[in-house]
């Protein structure tokens, strides 16, 4: 039996290694490799998420509420035992910001604590609990409005749904 197979989309012979196992195909792996199916996996979930937008974040919402505690567990966990990730994803953040607004997220929250020190109520639910300052517009790091932390995810949600 031939050690390479040829892959139905791109027609090129390539080695088993590069097709995915498959137990109902005759030959044991699927006919497309693996390149190929993830370029066809990936086209067909962007074309399923957009033509089903809205029913996907709604359901991202509902499954985010039901299973909230669990989410956070999972993420505080993560976070504790892959330190370097988190500190990788601030670095991205931080190179974005400088890029796009000439200074990093750090000093454009310090330029707004400096001018607003005291930590206030949230502005929609009055609470004092966890309070999280937030910055309408990074072009004015002194503008601050402060929400506690569930209102202030609430809204940064409602703002990624309607993008």
């Amino acid at each position: 039996m031939s050690d390479k197979l040829k892959c139905c989309i791109c027609k090129k012979m390539k080695s088993k290694d590069a097709f995915y196992k498959c137990r109902t195909n005759t030959t044991g792996y699927l006919y497309s490799c693996k390149e190929c199916t993830k370029k066809y996996v990936t086209e067909r979930s962007k074309e399923k998420f957009k033509s089903n937008r809205k029913e996907v974040l709604e359901y991202r919402r509902e499954y985010y509420l039901k299973n909230r505690e669990k989410i956070k567990a999972t993420s505080t966990q993560y976070i504790k035992e892959h330190p370097e990730s988190t500190i990788a994803t601030h670095n991205r953040r931080d190179k974005r910001f400088l890029d796009k607004y000439g200074m990093t997220y750090l000093k454009i929250v310090n330029e707004g604590i400096k001018y607003n020190k005291e930590e206030q109520p949230c502005s929609v639910c009055e609470s004092t609990r966890d309070p999280e300052r937030h910055h309408p517009n990074y072009f004015k790091p002194k503008e601050i409005i402060w929400y506690c932390r569930g209102c202030h995810r609430d809204l940064h949600r409602l703002n990624n749904a309607n993008k």
